[in-house]
């Protein structure tokens, strides 16, 4: 498997990414929301929002997967963040960045992947909302990818907003 690429602007993203505290904190229902709707608009058993740190990418959100993060190595987000356009893999087992992936020779046995970059404060590529199948390749429409990129683009809101205030206000207790 051919290592992935960073981003020319590797450095200044990971200690945006780092800074905005993202990596430690849950997900949340808007974040869930958009995973169940990026999964039902492809009909896939498989969505997330992840982030691309050094190592590892930590999934935010999703369903169909049952982990927290897996290596930066094995990830198709890894190279969603090269670009700033959807990326679809019709059949990873044909293309060489993908084709020796564990995740796609064994379990769970990825045969589709389209992702959308998300970004962070300072417009860095944080990571990615991605869908994926274990089935062969659907047919995938410009509405799709479209709408994939909006939604994307609603993370990446989420990701930028500040964190409300917090509320100081405490009861008394007698």
């Amino acid at each position: 498997m051919p290592l992935i690429p960073l981003p020319p602007d590797e450095a200044e993203r990971l200690l945006a990414l780092r800074r905005s505290g993202l990596l430690e904190t849950a997900s949340n229902e808007r974040l869930d929301a958009i995973v169940h709707r990026a999964a039902m608009l492809f009909n896939m058993p498989i969505a997330a929002i992840s982030l691309i740190d050094d190592t590892r990418q930590v999934f935010k959100s999703s369903v169909g997967l049952g982990l927290p993060y897996s290596s930066r190595d094995l990830s198709f987000c890894g190279y969603t963040i090269l670009g700033t356009e959807p990326m679809v893999v019709a059949d990873p087992r044909h293309d060489a960045r993908f084709a020796d992936n564990p995740h796609v020779r064994g379990a769970p046995g990825i045969r589709f992947y389209v992702g959308a970059p998300v970004y962070g404060p300072g417009d860095h590529a944080f990571g990615a909302l991605c869908v994926m199948d274990t089935r062969d390749a659907p047919a995938v429409t410009a509405a799709q990818l479209a709408a994939l990129h909006e939604m994307a683009d609603e993370v990446s809101a989420i990701f930028a907003a500040p964190p409300p205030p917090f509320d100081l206000k405490v009861d008394r207790f007698l």
